[in-house]
C-alpha cells in the first residue's frame, strides 16, 4: 500500500507476489521454514539456491494454480485476480481508516507499506502483519520484474501529487499511475490555499488561554499629607534597612 500524500490523503493499492517455502508444506511440522516463507528463513535451506526461483510466484502464476483447484474448492475462475484482490483492497482500506487519525499530516510525507496475507486451505484470507519497511530485495526473476517498476512508479506518483498540492491544483487524474489502484482520496475539488499547521503527534495541541487582567492601581489622592508622627517612623525604618 502506498500512502502517496497525507495532505490530502491519497492511498493506493499495488498487486504483490506470492511466497512459498523451499520444501513441501506440512501443517504438523515444527520447522519454522515451512511456516515462514520470508527469504531470511528460506535462505537457511541447503537447497535454496537451486529452488529459489520457485519460492516466489507472480500473482498471475498463483492465479493459474488456484484455477486448477477451482472446481474442487468451489471457487470462481480467476479467483486470485478478482475475489482475492478485492478482499485485499477492502482489508487494506479498513486498516488505513483505523490509523489515519494518528498519522502526522505534512506536505511531502508519504509511506510505502508491505501487507502480508495468508490464505488457508479453505481459501479464507487473513492479515499476518504490516511492514513499514518492506523488503525490496531482487534476488529472483519475479522480484526483478516487479519491484524496480513499482519503486519508479511510487516516486513518480508521489512527486506528481506533491507538485499539484504545492500549486493548489486538483490531484486527480494522476498521470503517473500505471499499475497502482487508488483506494482513498480526500481531495474533493481543489486543495485549500491555506496550509494547515503541522502538529507532531508527540507535541500537545496548544490550548487557548484567557488573557490575564492587569490590576489597576487605586487613584492617587490629591494634596494628601503624611502626618508628622508617621513621617518620623518611616525615616527611622528606612535608615535601619540601609545599615
Amino acid at each position: 500500500m502506498l500512502i502517496a500524500s497525507t495532505t490530502p490523503f491519497i492511498v493506493f493499492f499495488h498487486q504483490g507476489y506470492c511466497r512459498l517455502s523451499c520444501d513441501k508444506y506440512d501443517p504438523d511440522s515444527h520447522d519454522l521454514a515451512l511456516h515462514l516463507t520470508n527469504q531470511y528463513q528460506q535462505k537457511k535451506n541447503p537447497s535454496y539456491q537451486d529452488v529459489k526461483e520457485d519460492t516466489v510466484w507472480s500473482m498471475e502464476r498463483f492465479n493459474e494454480y488456484v484455477n486448477s483447484l477451482a472446481s474442487e474448492k468451489g471457487l470462481s475462475k480467476d479467483w486470485v485476480l478478482n475475489s482475492f484482490t478485492k478482499q485485499m483492497m477492502k482489508i487494506m482500506t479498513h486498516c488505513f481508516h483505523a490509523v489515519k487519525n494518528k498519522l502526522e499530516c505534512r506536505y511531502g510525507f508519504f509511506e510505502l507499506l508491505g501487507f502480508d496475507f495468508l490464505v488457508d486451505t479453505d481459501f479464507n484470507i487473513y492479515v499476518l502483519e504490516i511492514n513499514c519497511n518492506p523488503a525490496l530485495h531482487t534476488n529472483c526473476e519475479v522480484l526483478k520484474q516487479q519491484l524496480p517498476p513499482m519503486i519508479e512508479e511510487t516516486l513518480d506518483i508521489v512527486i506528481e501529487v506533491f507538485e499539484k498540492t504545492m500549486k493548489h491544483k486538483t490531484i486527480n487524474p494522476i498521470h503517473s499511475v500505471r499499475r497502482f489502484i487508488q483506494l482513498y482520496n480526500t481531495d474533493t475539488k481543489r486543495v485549500s490555499s491555506s496550509r494547515p499547521k503541522s502538529l507532531s503527534p508527540t507535541r500537545p495541541r496548544p490550548t487557548p488561554m484567557s488573557p490575564v487582567k492587569k490590576k489597576q492601581a487605586p487613584p492617587a489622592q490629591a494634596n494628601q499629607q503624611t502626618p508628622p508622627n508617621k513621617a518620623k517612623e518611616r525615616t527611622k525604618s528606612t535608615t535601619s534597612l540601609r545599615t
